[in-house]
C-alpha cells in the first residue's frame, strides 16, 4: 500500500482505491410488507439487553474508580471510600416505564451522593470529643459516575451489536 493511501491522501475514489466495477458491499432489495408493530416487538428485547448490558458497565467503572484509601479525594477526582459503603451501594435497573435504565447509588445520608457527584450540601457526621455530631458542610465535586458514563459511551455500540445478534439466534 502506498504512503499516499495510507495517509489518506490520492490512491483513487472515495472506495479506498477501487475501481467502481469491485464494489465492496452488494446489496439486494425485496418488496416485503412492513409490519412496524413486529419490529417494536424484536427491538424491545434488544433495547433493553443493550441498555442492561450499559448500566451493569457503568456500575463497575464507577465502583473500580472508587478506591479504599485513609483520608479525602481532592476535589475533581472520584470519591475515596474508608468502609466501602458508596460502593456497596451503587446500583443498576432496568425502568420499563420509561424504558431507560437507571444507574446510580441509593440514597444515604442527607444529600450524600448528589454533593459528591456534583458538589453542594450535605449532612455529615464529625467527632467532636468523645461524641459524634452531625453538622451541613459544603461539598466539593469529585465526580465518579459522569466519568463511567463518559468511559462507557464509546462501547455502547457494541453493546447493541450484541444484542442485536443475541436476538436473532433465538
Amino acid at each position: 500500500m502506498s504512503n499516499q493511501r495510507r495517509n489518506g491522501r490520492g490512491g483513487g475514489n472515495q472506495h479506498g482505491g477501487r475501481g467502481a466495477s469491485d464494489p465492496m458491499v452488494t446489496m439486494k432489495f425485496t418488496l416485503a410488507s412492513f409490519s412496524p408493530r413486529a419490529v417494536q416487538r424484536s427491538m424491545d428485547p434488544v433495547k433493553k439487553d443493550a441498555l442492561t448490558h450499559a448500566g451493569a458497565s457503568v456500575r463497575k467503572r464507577a465502583r473500580q474508580s472508587i478506591r479504599r484509601r485513609k483520608g479525602t479525594s481532592k476535589p475533581g477526582e472520584p470519591p475515596r471510600s474508608h468502609v466501602g459503603t458508596l460502593k456497596r451501594l451503587i446500583y443498576y435497573g432496568w425502568d420499563p416505564a420509561s424504558e431507560s435504565v437507571v444507574v446510580g447509588p441509593l440514597r444515604f445520608g442527607e444529600g450524600g451522593a448528589p454533593a459528591l457527584e456534583y458538589g453542594g450540601l450535605a449532612r455529615i457526621k464529625i467527632n467532636r470529643g468523645d461524641k459524634a455530631v452531625r453538622v451541613r458542610a459544603r461539598v466539593r465535586a469529585r465526580p465518579f459516575m459522569g466519568p463511567a458514563k463518559k468511559q462507557v459511551e464509546p462501547l455502547m455500540a457494541g453493546f447493541w451489536r450484541q444484542a442485536a445478534l443475541k436476538q436473532r439466534r433465538s
